[in-house]
């Protein structure tokens, strides 16, 4: 994206900023950069300022230390009210110096601790910019935010541009500048003008935008130098990162192109009058320059030693300068070339990098020719320690992820389990996932429930309906109970699903001389003999089906059931009294003779007035009676009251009849003591089957 917009910074997170102390308009811009130190909240800053040459350095100090007051640091935001930062850089290294250009470079490094992990937003405002662009005020800021990346387990670093104070673009030529930037978490690096009141006045002169435009995604500015012969302008860029991939910082979402953090980059451009030279005439550099694009990587202890070559067209090489190199590059003096080619030159850069350096770095070198037009060339070197994770102690086939280049790393623990070399086995039974009282067992990133009988399910949370599993066969009935079903099976089938069938006639239900008959669909019917009626034959039926002789039917255990009374009959008294002498109950001579007469005058008198003969044992007659007489009713011969009967409720007893003309002490007891049959309607006295 090409911006054509001359300032611009994102909104902003934590911003910082630098005051430094000096007299006169001397500032030609900086940068600020910080990291974590990963002790605690504390912070390592870093301020590369520029200024006039031989403000605070000279050609015979680049590389060396110098004690001073040159910045102090300010928190606004972020710091509970009360300034956090408030205190002042002890000390600075001069890092490069043009006196052809009239700049030199100074980097102050200092840590400071804060009380949580911020964000915070630290800014400071102050003079004075150099005459030419206004000699307006100036401002620094960033941010510092210290909670960890997910994808680093780390703090955010933010990006470093290496840079110089002042570039030159030939009057009425085109040119552009590439902002080299390096990202320690391999995020991307963008920029844009800054805006507003991140750069104080600066961003208020708005005479560079004409001829300036910004591709936010390279880096690069863009100069058409047509608007003023030996135009000065002061630039103020934003740089920001941000992440490829989504991640989570402090539990927050940043996804893929989301701002994590900005810091300033701030310079002054200059168009100058060169008649003499073309726009395309600019320093290059030449073979055996390390390559832009080749990796170079080190050791902390190994010594580095790298030579730029350059030339210029029609122009000698003045100068080799550094921009922004670690602290401790050593600078050799221009030379010749030690091939002999003609207006090459050369600078040798030597250096020893510590712990300090570890991670990359860009090593970026201008050459500059006699008519003060240059080019820059960067390398990038990455000093590294022994990679801890070539004797990794990651557990359990956990990834090993190396932070940067340095010692520290973190494992990637595989799926189910934890810990800092994943060493712990993640217990997925803690939450108690099963149910129904089912068994946890844990496993590796899982768990497994052994279910009780009765139910399923990953958890055992499903009932299982057994009558579904195993149902009952032949029209049986099932009923699910947990953990078994109980089958219910038709007449004539057995088994546990009702799936055996059987002859139930087998087991010879039918009793007193019945005959079963066997039906699938309920089971068997009894066909019984003469005188026996229920389902399995076991009610005797009394009426006309005594056989003549048989005492024993009126003896046995079994209760009878008539519908005649025990009158005198022919042969009837008999049984009668032979059952009550055997039960010791007889009349005597004298009551035989009296039942005798008795029973001869009745019989006269019954046949006489209703012109029938008794309803008892008429063995003869049993065959037509039942043929024509329906449903076994008989009729009743008693005399009838001169009062209704009052209705009273089924007695639990068969009772007597109410009126009868002779008593015998067999049929009182039947009627007493029997139980009544099913069929047995007292209304009418008639049995029904």
């Amino acid at each position: 994206m090409v911006d054509k917009k001359m300032f611009g910074l994102g909104r902003g997170f934590v911003y910082f900023g630098i005051l430094v102390i000096c007299s006169g308009n001397h500032f030609r811009g900086g940068t600020i950069t910080w990291k974590s130190t990963g002790h605690g909240f504390e912070v390592e800053f870093s301020s590369k300022l520029g200024w006039a040459a031989g403000t605070h350095c000279s050609i015979a100090t680049v590389g060396s230390g110098k004690n001073g007051t040159e910045a102090a640091w300010n928190c606004e935001k972020g710091c509970s009210g009360t300034p956090l930062v408030n205190v002042n850089q002890g000390s600075f290294q001069c890092t490069g110096f043009n006196l052809a250009q009239n700049w030199e470079r100074t980097e102050g490094v200092f840590k400071y601790t804060f009380p949580g992990p911020g964000p915070f937003e630290i800014a400071f405002s102050g003079g004075a910019w150099i005459v030419e662009v206004g000699a307006g005020s100036w401002k620094l800021q960033t941010t510092v935010d210290l909670r960890d990346r997910s994808d680093t387990s780390a703090p955010n670093h933010s990006p470093i541009i290496p840079s110089k104070p002042v570039y030159f673009i030939k009057y009425g030529c085109t040119g552009d500048i590439v902002l080299p930037t390096i990202d320690a978490d391999n995020d991307t690096v963008t920029c844009r003008w800054s805006v507003g009141n991140e750069c104080s006045d600066i961003c208020h002169d708005n005479g560079h935008a004409q001829i300036a435009t910004l591709n936010e995604e390279t880096c690069t500015l863009i100069i058409n130098a047509n608007l003023k012969i030996n135009g000065t302008y002061a630039v103020a860029i934003t740089i920001e990162d941000r992440p490829k991939a989504t991640i989570t910082i402090g539990g927050s979402s940043y996804p893929a192109g989301t701002i994590i953090s900005s810091v300033p980059l701030q310079f002054i451009l200059v168009t100058p009058d060169m008649p003499s030279r073309n726009c395309d005439d600019k320093p290059e550099f030449v073979e055996p320059t390390p390559s832009q694009t080749d990796p170079l990587v080190f050791q902390i202890g190994d010594v580095v030693f790298l030579s730029f070559y350059a030339t210029s067209r029609s122009a000698r090489i003045t100068a080799f300068t550094l921009l922004d190199p670690p602290l401790n590059v050593q600078q050799s003096a221009l030379r010749n070339d030690d091939r002999f080619r003609p207006g090459v030159f050369a600078v040798d850069l030597s250096w020893i990098p510590t712990g300090a350096d570890i991670g990359q770095k860009k090593i970026c070198v201008e050459a500059t020719d006699e008519y003060l037009l240059s080019h820059q060339h960067c390398v990038t070197v990455t000093i590294a320690t022994v990679d801890p994770c070539i004797n990794t102690l990651c557990q359990h086939n956990s990834t090993c992820i190396r932070h940067g280049y340095t010692y520290l790393f973190r494992c990637a623990c595989a799926h189910g389990y934890t810990g800092s070399r994943c060493e712990t086995d993640i217990d997925e039974c803690t939450s108690a996932p099963c149910q129904n009282n089912a068994t946890c067992f844990d496993l590796i990133n899982e768990y497994f429930c052994g279910c009780h009988v009765g139910y399923s399910g990953v958890n055992c949370q499903t009932e299982i309906d057994e009558c579904l599993l195993r149902p009952c066969h032949n029209g049986g009935t099932c009923k699910d109970h947990i953990g078994w079903a109980k089958c219910t099976c038709k007449p004539g089938f057995t088994g546990e699903v009702c799936q055996t069938g059987y002859d139930i006639c087998e087991s010879m239900p039918c009793q007193n001389g019945g005959t079963c008959s066997y039906h699938v669909s309920f089971g068997y019917t009894c066909q019984c003999g003469d005188s026996w009626l229920g389902r399995n034959c076991e009610h005797r039926f009394e009426n006309d089906t005594f056989l003549l002789g048989n005492l024993t039917q009126m003896t046995s255990s079994y209760m009878h059931y008539s519908a005649c009374d025990c009158v005198v009959a022919e042969r009837r008294q008999d049984r009668c009294f032979q059952y009550s002498r055997n039960k010791h109950a007889g009349y005597g001579f004298l009551s035989a003779i009296a039942g005798i007469m008795t029973a001869i005058l009745l019989y006269i008198l019954f046949d006489a007035i209703s012109n029938k003969t008794l309803c008892c044992y008429q063995k003869t007659n049993m065959v037509q009676m039942e043929k024509t007489i329906p449903e076994n009713k008989v009729e009743l011969h008693v005399v009838e009251p001169t009062e209704p009967e009052p209705e009273v409720e089924t007695p639990e007893k068969l009772e007597a009849p109410r009126i009868r003309k002779h008593h015998c002490w067999a049929c009182e007891v039947k009627y007493n003591n029997a139980p009544i049959p099913a069929w047995y309607e007292q209304s009418s006295r008639t049995y029904k089957h």
